[in-house]
Order: C-alpha cells, then sequence, then structure tokens
C-alpha cells in the first residue's frame, strides 16, 4: 500500500531484505555504472568508451538507455517499494526492443534506431541493436513484469 508520509513524499511496502537482494542491487549497480559510461562515450564522443573491450563492436545508444531504465526499475523495486517502476520499465524497453527486432524480418526502418543519436560508424543497421541483443532484453523485460513475491 502506498501512502505519504511527514514529508510529502510516497511510501510503499518495503520487501523483505535477503542475500539475493544484495546481488540483485549489485548487478543493478553495475548495469547502471556501465550503461552511464557507454552513454557518456556517446554523448561526450569518445569512441573507448562505447566499446567496453576493444575487439567487440560498440554498445549502441539504444541497447545503453535499456540497461540504464531496466537497472533503474530494478533499484526502484529493492529500494523503494513494490510499485509499478519494474512494469514500466520492462514494458517501455520490452516494447522498444520488440520494435527493434520487427525490423529485421520486415526489411524496414521505424526510425528508432538513431532517434536520439546518429550513429557515425557506417555499419548495414547504424545505431540498431542485434537480433540477439533485443531478444535478450524482450526477455528480461518480461521477468520484470513478473510480481516480486514470485521471484
Amino acid at each position: 500500500m502506498i501512502q505519504q508520509n511527514d514529508w510529502g513524499m510516497l511510501e510503499g511496502t518495503r520487501q523483505k531484505t535477503g542475500p539475493q537482494d544484495m546481488f540483485s542491487r549489485a548487478g543493478a549497480l553495475l548495469a547502471l555504472a556501465s550503461s552511464l559510461i557507454v552513454l557518456g562515450g556517446w554523448l561526450f564522443d569518445v569512441p573507448s568508451l562505447t566499446n567496453l573491450f576493444e575487439n567487440l563492436p560498440s554498445m549502441k545508444v539504444n541497447t545503453a538507455l535499456g540497461f540504464t531504465i531496466l537497472s533503474m526499475g530494478i533499484l526502484a523495486c529493492n529500494q523503494l517499494f513494490t510499485g509499478p517502476c519494474p512494469k514500466i520499465a520492462g514494458s517501455l524497453v520490452g516494447s522498444f526492443m520488440l520494435a527493434t527486432l520487427l525490423q529485421y524480418p520486415l526489411q524496414t526502418d521505424f526510425g528508432i534506431d538513431q532517434l536520439l543519436y546518429r550513429d557515425p560508424s557506417g555499419e548495414f543497421f547504424p545505431g540498431r541493436a542485434s537480433p540477439a541483443t533485443a531478444v535478450t532484453f524482450i526477455v528480461l523485460s518480461a521477468l520484470m513484469m513478473v510480481p516480486t513475491e514470485a521471484r
């Protein structure tokens, strides 16, 4: 149940904490930190920050935003209350990545790949997350919809 505290802020029912919560928070913080570093690399045009490893392709802006939104949803779930934050984060990222995935078989461009940032890499699909990345985000987003009591 969400209530208003003495300072006018919303409070919710806190979850029971255990060792799994520590690992969940640590993983979410790690994903959040790495995605913010990658976003900074794109924003300030520092290519070495967009590649976590030299031999691998760069992490795209949409992928970094997906990690940011999902990790903030996990942190909100663990830290604040068992409210709608994880479900909102999951549905936002899941629908965006589903649209990304649909662009491949439909052989079309919805214009979402470079909506926030123009990717100058010259790749065949600049700014687009790979199909494997999109499927992974769809699965992660679906897991965000599972009620916290069932996890």
